[in-house]
């Protein structure tokens, strides 16, 4: 059972040696704990905040999608893979960078809807090529930004890291004191944390990795460096 965020605010005051002032510091604590929380996701994928939404589909001739409004994908952090669901023509859909996907194909229209083979991700948009010529379902691997810490029994989305959120903050707030020294202290003691916490998380006990058979690539001919679909020449 994870801890509260009040809880956690007591704890770090006290470390910080605040706690019988806590009224003057309790708005800052949080802010802190915020502020280490965002941080702590940015370094690493947590499983905690891994998603996997099967229910998103697509709409026949609809180029782009809103990651929010139309696949219900809330405090996105990043899209890992998207599936286009067909039966045996299932497929995974390829990622292609906006500006090569600008350059490639600038008007995706002038071309006839069919199965989508790849997706160009922009802001909260996603947007298809080929254009879709009928609906098609998705599964899509997502992860998110934890929730902001707002009220006072709210627990951390991401398990058995307090201690982390903990050390880091003191770190914060003594370095907001300009005790550096201490500021140091506890920043080295939550690395330390930290660098056990993403072991843990990263362990994949039934993993067990396997070679995989050499594919030569298709034939190709005219800009095929433009295109985002060809992964290998003759």
């Amino acid at each position: 059972m994870g801890m509260t965020r009040d809880e956690l605010v007591e704890e770090i005051l006290r470390a910080l040696g605040l706690y019988a002032d806590a009224t003057n510091y309790e708005t800052r604590c949080r802010a802190w704990l915020n502020l280490v929380q965002t941080k702590t996701a940015r370094r690493h994928y947590w499983n905690d905040l891994k998603n996997l939404n099967i229910t998103a589909v697509t709409a026949t001739s609809q180029k782009i999608y809103s990651l929010s409004t139309d696949w219900s994908l809330t405090n996105v952090h990043k899209i890992h893979s998207i599936r286009l669901i067909s039966g045996n023509e299932s497929r995974k859909l390829k990622y292609i960078g906006a500006r090569r996907m600008d350059t490639w194909q600038p008007y995706p229209e002038a071309h006839a809807t069919t199965k989508t083979q790849g997706y160009v991700l922009w802001g909260d948009n996603c947007e298809f090529f080929p254009i879709p010529d009928v609906e098609y379902t998705l599964w899509i691997r997502w992860s998110q930004w934890p929730t902001e810490f707002s009220a006072s029994d709210q627990q951390c989305d991401i398990a058995n890291i307090d201690d982390l959120l903990i050390a880091a903050s003191v770190a914060w707030g003594y370095s907001i004191q300009d005790d550096m020294e201490n500021a140091l202290l506890w920043a080295k003691e939550a690395e330390r944390i930290y660098q056990a916490a993403l072991e843990n998380d990263e362990e994949e006990p039934d993993y067990q990795p396997e070679p995989e058979e050499f594919r030569s690539g298709g034939g190709s001919s005219g800009s095929y460096w433009l295109n985002p679909f060809m992964d290998s020449v003759d």
